[in-house]
C-alpha cells in the first residue's frame, strides 16, 4: 500500500514509517525537515509545512492512505492540528484518497472518563489547549466525509515497545510506548475494524 505519513520526524512518526517500510509497505515521509533528517534513508521524501495546502497536494497525489502523526507545536497551539487536518481533508477529497488514520488523545469526547486523575488534572489545567485542539482535530476528519480513524493514544513513554496494545472504548487508558502505538497505527491503516470511530489505546 502507498501511505504517507504527515508529522513523519516527530518521535511517534519516525518509529511508524520505519514500521511500515519494514512491513513492506510504499512509504512517503512528509515534513519540514524530511530531507536533512532522512537524507540516508532509502524512503521517498517530500518536504513541506502540514500548513501549505500546495506542499500537502504534491504530497498526498497518488496516496492510497494518509497516517497523520502531528502534534502541536506548543501547550497553547491553536493551529497545527486543526489548520492541518483542514488542508488534509480538503486535498484526500480533492485527490480521491479516502483512508487516513490520525493520532488523537485519550480523554477526548467520552474517553474522558476512561483516563487517571493526573492525565484529568494535566488536560484541565497546562494541556486544556492541546486536548481541545485535538477534538476539534477529530470533529475535522469525523465531518469530511473520508474513511478516518481516531487513534486516542494513552500517555506515550519511551519505554521499549512490550508488543502488546489494548484497544478498546471501555478500558482504563494510563500510558503505552510509543513503539507500541506505532505498530498499532500501521496495523489500522489496512484494518477494517474501527471504520469512522475514535479507538482508545493503552498498553496491553
Amino acid at each position: 500500500m502507498k501511505i504517507l505519513v504527515v508529522g513523519a520526524t516527530g518521535k511517534t512518526g519516525e518509529l511508524a514509517w520505519r514500521k511500515a517500510v519494514a512491513e513492506g509497505h510504499d512509504v512517503t515521509v512528509f515534513g519540514r525537515s524530511v530531507a536533512k533528517r532522512y537524507k540516508d534513508d532509502p524512503v521517498r521524501k517530500m518536504q513541506g509545512d502540514v500548513l501549505d495546502r500546495s506542499a500537502v497536494t504534491a504530497a498526498i497525489a497518488g496516496q492510497d492512505a494518509v497516517l497523520v502523526c502531528l502534534g502541536p507545536v506548543n501547550s497553547r497551539d491553536r493551529v497545527t492540528l486543526t489548520q492541518g487536518a483542514r488542508n488534509i481533508c480538503q486535498v484526500m477529497r480533492a485527490e480521491g484518497v479516502e483512508r487516513v488514520v490520525f493520532i488523537s488523545a485519550a480523554g477526548v469526547g467520552e474517553s474522558w472518563r476512561l483516563i487517571p486523575w493526573y492525565s484529568k488534572l494535566l488536560f484541565s489545567t497546562f494541556l486544556k489547549t492541546v486536548l481541545q485542539e485535538h477534538g476539534s482535530e477529530e470533529k475535522i476528519f469525523a465531518e469530511s466525509g473520508l474513511i478516518w480513524t481516531a487513534v486516542r493514544a494513552a500517555v506515550l513513554t519511551n519505554r521499549p515497545a512490550g508488543g502488546s496494545v489494548l484497544a478498546s472504548n471501555i478500558v482504563s487508558s494510563r500510558t503505552i510506548p510509543r513503539g507500541d502505538l506505532a505498530a498499532y497505527l500501521v496495523s489500522e491503516v489496512t484494518s477494517d475494524q474501527n471504520y469512522c470511530q475514535p479507538i482508545s489505546v493503552t498498553a496491553g
